[in-house]
């Protein structure tokens, strides 16, 4: 079985062979595609698309003053006016998207890299440990207890729906 450094580098290949964005780093949605065709193609497991709920801590507990924001998140919620105007202008409204290997239980989220670089657009900062170029693996092995993957079923079926549309 291939590694899966070598298969984060096929699914970094396909994504930029497929991607017509000009920001890969708000592209979750393509990542976490391109991770299960290329996982289902070279492995021959089974791969899902999981949308919903993401949150990843900027800083340590000990940085935590107690006012300031801790982590980064992408939050589902569907009825806020933010999602209700993307989803009017036929964008996707404010969620995470990540593939996902049922039968292992492992997350397979190819965006974490970005995470520091779009905080930073939100005029925070990242002051805890960088999250790694990619997360692959189950939540147990997630290099903090504080991240949150929370898939939501009607997340994921409006990222599949978009998927088929634009992909």
């Amino acid at each position: 079985m291939k590694t899966k450094t070598a298969l984060t580098n096929r699914i970094k290949g396909y994504f930029a062979r497929r991607y017509r964005g000009d920001d890969p780093a708000r592209a979750c949605l393509y990542w976490a595609q391109a991770a299960s065709e290329v996982i289902t193609v070279e492995t021959g497991q089974r791969t899902i698309i999981q949308a919903g709920q993401c949150s990843w801590p900027i800083v340590t507990p000990e940085q935590d003053d107690g006012v300031s924001p801790t982590h980064l998140s992408f939050m589902w919620d569907p009825e806020h006016i933010a999602s209700r105007f993307a989803n009017a202008a036929g964008r996707l409204p404010e969620c995470h998207i990540w593939a996902a290997i049922p039968a292992s239980g492992e997350i397979i989220d190819m965006t974490t890299r970005f995470f520091p670089e779009i905080a930073r657009g939100f005029r925070l900062d990242w002051l805890g440990p960088l999250p790694p170029d990619y997360f692959w693996g189950t939540a147990d092995e997630l290099p903090d207890d504080r991240i949150v993957y929370k898939p939501n079923m009607d997340a994921i079926r409006l990222a599949l729906l978009m998927i088929e549309e634009s992909w």
